[in-house]
């Protein structure tokens, strides 16, 4: 077995075996008497180091506000989505389906998204996804994002700027210009049944430009 192989099963059985005295410790599993009783002359025998590392690990894991504040964007949203392609160009616009539902404990959210999307050739099928979460190491909002209009993985990271709203900020290619561009975007709640999600794209002039606007509307109230 190649090293790497090796060294990464022996850091998965780590975590694995220390999320379990983890729950122990917790009280979130389940156990016998003789296994509590087992578990308990485990922990007793462990040296000072590895039980921090296990507090870490609980720490690191931990659900937190942040990622419980995600939670009510759960559910089927309709997205009426307009973009530009400069700031004096006319709107493209599109209506999309979203379904957004909650991955790993509620430790992110994912969401799918669908419809179709001008194109020279007409109307064509484009699909999007995103996971989104909290880093608690980072303490901040993080965001992995991919769609059918190409084969690049976004990431960025952000923070909550108002009560009801939440910036992110990222590195893009851009074909206009054919270079990486800076973006932002904005996310605003207005109620537990409307968004508003703006992208904005930093021109070579050093102005924001508004190139998309997405309103999520919940379906199903």
């Amino acid at each position: 077995m190649p090293r790497s192989c090796s060294v990464s099963r022996s850091l998965l059985v780590s975590a694995v075996a220390s999320a379990g005295a983890i729950g122990f410790i917790t009280g979130s599993l389940p156990v016998t008497s003789v296994a509590s009783q087992a578990q308990e002359d485990m922990l007793q025998g462990m040296p000072p180091e590895m039980l921090e590392m296990m507090q870490r690990w609980e720490e690191y894991g931990a659900l937190r506000d942040e990622h419980k504040e995600m939670h009510s964007t759960a559910g089927t949203w309709l997205v009426s989505s307009k973009w530009w392609m400069s700031p004096d160009a006319p709107p493209q616009e599109q209506v999309m389906i979203s379904e957004i539902r909650p991955f790993s404990g509620g430790r992110y959210m994912i969401e799918e998204m669908s419809g179709l999307m001008d194109s020279p050739q007409g109307k064509m099928p484009w699909t999007g996804m995103a996971i989104t979460g909290f880093d608690n190491r980072l303490g901040k909002h993080t965001f992995v994002w991919v769609d059918s209009s190409g084969t690049s993985m976004l990431t960025g990271h952000g923070d909550k700027t108002a009560p009801n709203q939440w910036t992110f900020e990222y590195e893009a290619y851009d074909p206009k210009y054919d270079t990486i561009v800076q973006r932002k975007n904005v996310v605003s709640r207005e109620g537990d049944d409307l968004q508003i999600f703006d992208m904005y794209t930093k021109e070579p002039d050093g102005d924001w430009f508004k190139n998309m606007s997405m309103t999520y509307t919940r379906q199903g109230v």
